[in-house]
């Protein structure tokens, strides 16, 4: 259940990040656009304001991609820890030990 939450979150997560640099890029580039296209006076604030949604999409589209890249390239993976066998414990019996604590059989009864 828990899992299928977190892939549900990420998932709107990612639609909406995809969307906000979308958007700023559309918006960066339909400013450069139209401030190249008037042919009487340019407004300054529009060619800046367009490099400005253009370079922060930018950003916002590279960025997370990378810093996620470099924490998976960083984290070193854990080596498995074992511990040590205690040399002052019993050991169990070896195969000729066991074999001796075993009760002898035979194959004549003990009746006859």
């Amino acid at each position: 259940m828990m899992n299928w939450l977190i892939v549900g979150i990420v998932s709107i997560q990612a639609v909406a990040w995809i969307a906000v640099c979308s958007f700023l890029m559309i918006k960066g580039v339909s400013n450069l656009i139209t401030n190249t296209n008037q042919s009487a006076s340019p407004d300054p604030r529009a060619y800046k304001t367009g490099i400005i949604l253009l370079s922060s999409a930018a950003v916002v589209f590279l960025l997370p991609p990378l810093v996620i890249l470099a924490v998976k390239k960083l984290k070193k993976p854990s080596k498995p820890k074992f511990t040590a066998v205690p040399q002052n414990e019993d050991l169990p019996p070896s195969y000729e030990e066991a074999m001796q604590l075993q009760p002898t059989k035979s194959i004549i009864p003990n009746s006859c």
